[in-house]
This record gives structure tokens, C-alpha cells and sequence, in this order.
């Protein structure tokens, strides 16, 4: 009787410990992946010939970037590189200007700055009329609000 409680007890902890051991695993391989993109960006660009303020080389890779930064909830970080992207791609298409828009209204909307989220989904809907996700972002705080005013 004595020895089964040991055992038991070791095997509780193995159960439970397990899956976070491979949920911590998963997510330390996701941030070294996340990372690395970071750094061959990074390194590509100071080995290019045209230095630039960006340290980036396209607005797809910086759009990528801002993503990370996103996911990583360093706003500031994804806001600068969006931000930046806006104001030195004059060449971007419409389709990268609406898009780059509604990251940074989403941005501003998990901020709670919802007035401030409306305005960059308009205009990403107002610069491309075909980019849904601005849309749906815009139908979604409206109806946000819409819900919360409602209650009070």
C-alpha cells in the first residue's frame, strides 16, 4: 500500500506535465522560427548595395514582419514598421496600401482605440473597395459598439 502511493504520484505528474512540456516545445520552436526570419531580413538588407532608412527590403517581407510583431503584441514595433511602409512605398499597389491600413486599424482596435481602428478601415476600404478584411473589421467594431452601447 505504501509503495503504490509514490507510484501514483509519479504518474499524476507525468500526465500532467507531458503536454506542457510539448506545448512549451512547440511554442520555443515557433519564436527560434519567428526569430531566424528576423535576423536573414535583417542580414539580407545590410548586404544589399541600396542602404536605405528600411532596414527591409520589400513591403511583402515588412508586412511579414509586422505579422510577427503583431502576434508577439509589440504594437509600437508592428505600428513603426506599418507606419513606415505607408510613407516610403510610394510604389505599392492599392491592395498593399488597404492592407497595411487594416493591420494598423487592427492594431489600434486591440488597443481600444476604436475611432482611430475606424478610420484606417475606411480608408483601407475607400483604397481598395475589393479588400474585404477591412470591411469585415469595420461591420465587426460597428457591431462591437453597437452591442456595447446597448447594454449601458
Amino acid at each position: 500500500m505504501i509503495s503504490i502511493i509514490p507510484l501514483t504520484y509519479l504518474l499524476f505528474l507525468a500526465l500532467m506535465l507531458t503536454p506542457m512540456t510539448i506545448f512549451l516545445i512547440i511554442q520555443v520552436a515557433n519564436f527560434f522560427n519567428q526569430q531566424s526570419y528576423l535576423s536573414k531580413q535583417a542580414i539580407k538588407a545590410h548586404q544589399s548595395q541600396n542602404k536605405k532608412i528600411l532596414l527591409i527590403s520589400n513591403y511583402e517581407n515588412k508586412y511579414k514582419i509586422a505579422n510577427i510583431y503583431i502576434n508577439k503584441k509589440s504594437w509600437h514595433l508592428a505600428l513603426t514598421i506599418l507606419y513606415n511602409g505607408i510613407y516610403y512605398n510610394t510604389k505599392m499597389d492599392k491592395y498593399w496600401f488597404a492592407k497595411y491600413h487594416n493591420a494598423i486599424g487592427f492594431i489600434f482596435e486591440q488597443l481600444d482605440f476604436n475611432i482611430i481602428a475606424r478610420q484606417h478601415y475606411l480608408l483601407a476600404s475607400k483604397i481598395c473597395p475589393n479588400y474585404k478584411y477591412a470591411l469585415k473589421n469595420l461591420n465587426r467594431l460597428n457591431s462591437n459598439e453597437y452591442n456595447r452601447d446597448s447594454r449601458i
